[in-house]
This record gives C-alpha cells, sequence and structure tokens, in this order.
C-alpha cells in the first residue's frame, strides 16, 4: 500500500493558489509533515525524499487542500 503524506509549507511560507504550491513542491522545496497519527510529523521533507504515494498539499492558509502525484512515478 503507498504511504500518504500530508504536508504544509515550511518557514512561514503560504500560497494563494494551487499552482504555485505545486510549483515549490516540483522545485523540491521545503514543507512540513503535518499527520499527528504519523511519527515523522514535524519534519521537513520535499518531493525528493518522498518516494512513492500521494502527497496532501494544504494551502491558503490551510483552508484549501489539493491530491498531488509525484511526478516522478508518470508514466507517459
Amino acid at each position: 500500500m503507498a504511504k500518504q503524506l500530508r504536508v504544509v509549507p515550511a518557514y512561514g511560507r503560504d500560497y494563494t493558489s494551487l499552482d504555485s504550491a505545486k510549483e515549490d513542491w516540483a522545485a523540491n522545496k521545503d514543507f512540513l509533515i503535518r499527520n499527528s497519527s504519523d511519527p515523522e510529523d514535524g519534519r521537513v521533507v520535499n518531493r525528493q525524499d518522498f518516494p512513492d504515494g500521494e502527497v496532501i498539499l494544504r494551502y491558503d492558509m490551510l483552508r484549501k487542500q489539493a491530491v498531488l502525484q509525484d511526478a516522478k512515478k508518470k508514466k507517459p
């Protein structure tokens, strides 16, 4: 079963649009793992660190969320 990762922007960043959040995830910017049931809650992670699974990215002051698929996993 693939892992599901919930992340929020790190270092005080925030995004008002999904496109800008996706761009930063694709550019390997840092995000924080936010899942109280995950032992790695609070750890900094980026796309390069996450091998597989889906990413749930919270943005716009944590009011919105989007499910991202890892671009490395996509097949033509």
